[in-house]
């Protein structure tokens, strides 16, 4: 099979026993399996698809909030005799969908991941196989998954509207990457709280669309040069707030006193500044822990079929870079 392929017989063996290679590869066997007429060896194959006692964890990136949320669910999934597995994907979806294919080639117990959308195929392959799997932290509708999100609206209208208590009325955003839901509903909820406070949306108040903190200095230094400036920013993630942090003492422009800063995300920095940031804290080690309810409800057979939703709540962290406007806000 190797020299029809023209592969090595190493490559053949970590195909046939579901280790990644790549497409042109893995096409090349499939055409010699066809014409050799190769039937794989029935144990060999039922030994494949038992499955063990891993999980898989695919996260974007080992930032603050995944770490926690990976602790969380190692400690959990530990205790019932599961073995967590971790992949960093840096957001390309080949990588990701690679990884897909391994887990479920691996037959892992379930799969958890932020939804991400141009891998909906490789998760619909994962539910066929019957394969758990489990979405936190962004949303791909009308898959059939499980999901554990923060109420990301809700918490953002409330966070919104402390700044508007405080009496700000130019109020700017800096959103994440818009394709995601975690991004969409983080930004309704402060339209929400406009809103709901009879402050017009105005469109040049909202700036970034990106989760990347050089795009956040862009879009902080646009909202900064506009004739009326906003006297309080919300970002949508912490390193967005970093970065209007970066600026702002770049140019001299002081944290609470000249404008006001609310951060989605509460990390160590933030309490360790002065002044401190106000930010929106996510509860990791519940968000961990239901999702860790979720997996072995499925391990242990008592999870239902129809995909289950939790929703957890967030709190507001209020320091002193929320502060009540100069002037008349």
């Amino acid at each position: 099979m190797a020299r029809h392929a023209n592969v090595s017989v190493g490559t053949v063996s970590r195909y046939l026993n579901g280790i990644i290679i790549r497409q042109t590869k893995r096409e090349a066997i499939d055409k010699a399996i066809a014409a050799l007429h190769y039937n794989r060896n029935a144990a060999a194959k039922a030994m494949r698809t038992e499955r063990t006692n891993m999980v898989a964890l695919l996260v974007p990136d080992y930032d603050e909030f995944f770490a926690e949320v990976l602790a969380s669910l190692t400690r959990n999934l530990a205790d019932e005799g599961q073995v967590l597995l971790t992949h960093k994907h840096e957001g390309d979806p080949k990588t990701l969908a690679m990884a897909m294919e391994f887990f479920q080639n691996h037959r892992v117990n379930a799969v958890v991941t932020p939804g991400v959308s141009e891998v909906r195929t490789q998760v619909e392959a994962l539910v066929e196989h019957g394969i758990p799997v489990v979405f936190f932290n962004n949303d791909v509708p009308y898959l059939k998954v499980d999901r554990v999100f923060a109420r990301n609206r809700d918490i953002s209208r409330r966070a919104v509207r402390h700044l508007i208590d405080l009496g700000h009325r130019r109020i700017g955003h800096i959103s994440g990457g818009m394709r995601e839901t975690t991004a969409q509903d983080r930004q309704a909820g402060y339209s929400d709280a406009l809103r709901d406070a009879d402050i017009p949306l105005n469109p040049n108040y909202i700036a970034g669309a990106s989760w990347k903190r050089q795009d956040a200095y862009s879009a902080i230094e646009r909202l900064m040069q506009l004739d009326e400036p906003p006297t309080a920013i919300f970002t949508a993630t912490y390193v967005l707030a970093l970065a209007v942090i970066d600026y702002f003492r770049e140019h001299d422009i002081a944290l609470g006193k000249d404008v006001s800063l609310l951060s989605f995300d509460d990390v160590e920095i933030f309490r360790q500044m002065s002044p401190g940031v106000t930010a929106i804290a996510q509860p990791t080690t519940a968000i961990g822990q239901a999702i860790s309810e979720i997996v072995l409800g499925h391990i242990n057979g008592i999870q239902r079929i129809a995909p289950r939703t939790v929703t957890i709540d967030c709190s507001i962290i209020l320091r002193q870079s929320t502060r009540p406007p100069r002037g008349n806000g």
